[in-house]
């Protein structure tokens, strides 16, 4: 099933195009010829403008939708608790890990090639601080006329909590209003991405015609293999410590998960790979149905530890390149904000990328670097949602133990 995936004739033609993108991007950009710069100028700021119309609502909808869901999914039970608490938990430490990585790799120091002086200024004016203090909006429209995500984050977190609470009847009605508008978002994004083999190429034709040197190209490898270091250490040690800690031998069930981690990696998809993903539980784990079940559709809304990383460090990554500046205590916030918007986002191919796109797009941050990350994207997309997978495994696995004890628990309990 994975190959069939994975080889299909759509992603071999859109492979087959990005090559030709790449190629002519070189050619284009080697020519300096001013009317094909102001091309693919031109196709760049449409792109950044359709990018700001739907990427702060997509992540609005997106997490009113998952937050109003979480009990009702789970029958507001001591699993859903569960799920949530070690979902949270999983995710937080892929965020410190991302970032540990980001200073490992020094991505906080270097200078991004793209360095126009109408954009370098719009940058360096921009105050971090007072967009972190403009999180609370003043009304609800706010936060989508300023293109402000964080803002949109609180509100829909805000009314997620509020409509999680809501009677059964009118909560039901509430999500899939939400949920319809995040779907018809997403069908709007999925019509920008068939352009995308002619957005890579008017990226790379500005990057590759504005980089003097070859450091550039060195700062992109080295973000690239950062996100893939901070995916393979949370996946190979923090995940695994997890398990260990609480009895569960990872390496077994790793090995039982081993089907639906393939596909995860081929299809680049948590919410495609979520029925394999229950009969492997159900039928080479051991573990209950009933848990399962609920686990791994609630997990594969809220429980994104590759999608954590991705955000925070691609956000350091591009928004120092362009002239940002950040601070211990920004830092330290971005975990939280990854985390959040990392729970926020869609098992989707592609969610991430546009996640930060949006984030990085509300701080007023030039979005070219993100058209040099692109080709590299489909790899590292692959690596995280085998890593969400994996997480979403690890939780069901730990939570299904957990809730043996606590039958057991209850039965001796009522027996005395």
């Amino acid at each position: 099933m994975c190959p069939q995936v994975s080889c299909s004739p759509w992603y071999l033609r859109r492979s087959f195009l990005f090559i030709i993108a790449i190629f002519f991007a070189v050619v284009a950009a080697w020519s300096r010829l001013p009317f094909v710069m102001q091309v693919a100028t031109a196709i760049a700021d449409v792109f950044m403008r359709l990018l700001r119309l739907v990427s702060v609502p997509i992540l609005f909808f997106s997490v009113v939708s998952v937050f109003s869901s979480l009990d009702g999914q789970a029958h507001a039970g001591k699993v859903t608790r569960l799920i949530t608490r070690y979902t949270i938990l999983t995710t937080l430490c892929a965020s410190c890990v991302a970032l540990l990585f980001v200073h490992l790799f020094s991505l906080t120091s270097h200078t991004g090639p793209i360095a126009a002086q109408a954009v370098t200024t719009e940058v360096n004016q921009f105050n971090y601080a007072e967009w972190v203090l403009d999180v609370v909006p003043s009304n609800i429209v706010r936060p989508f006329a300023d293109n402000n995500a964080i803002a949109a984050l609180l509100v829909a977190l805000l009314l997620g909590y509020s409509a999680s609470k809501l009677p059964e009847e009118q909560k039901v009605r509430v999500h899939h209003l939400f949920s319809s508008l995040y779907s018809l978002l997403m069908q709007t994004t999925l019509f920008i991405v068939r352009f995308v083999p002619i957005i890579l190429w008017a990226f790379l034709t500005i990057l590759f015609g504005q980089i003097s040197d070859m450091k550039a190209f060195g700062d992109i490898i080295r973000f690239f293999v950062a996100v893939l270091a901070a995916n393979l250490v949370q996946g190979l040690i923090i995940l695994p410590l997890f398990l260990k800690l609480k009895r569960i031998e990872p390496w077994k069930l790793m090995k039982a998960f081993s089907p639906a981690l393939s596909m995860a990696f081929a299809t680049k998809s948590s919410s495609a790979t979520a029925p394999m993903a229950i009969d492997c539980a159900v039928n080479r784990a051991g573990l209950s149905k009933n848990i399962a079940s609920i686990s791994f559709p609630l997990c594969t809304s809220i429980n994104m530890n590759g999608c954590a990383a991705f955000i925070l460090t691609t956000v350091i990554f591009v928004g120092s390149g362009e002239g940002v500046v950040f601070s211990g205590l920004d830092q330290f916030l971005w975990i939280f904000i990854a985390t959040i918007a990392a729970i926020g986002n869609a098992g989707v191919p592609m969610g991430c990328y546009f996640l930060s796109c949006a984030l990085l797009s509300s701080m007023n941050v030039p979005l070219y670097l993100m058209g040099a990350i692109l080709p590299l994207y489909g790899i590292i997309d692959a690596v995280e949602t085998a890593l969400n997978v994996w997480s979403d495994s690890s939780v069901t696995a730990v939570v299904d133990k957990e809730m043996s004890l606590y039958k057991i628990e209850q039965e001796r309990i009522l027996a005395e």
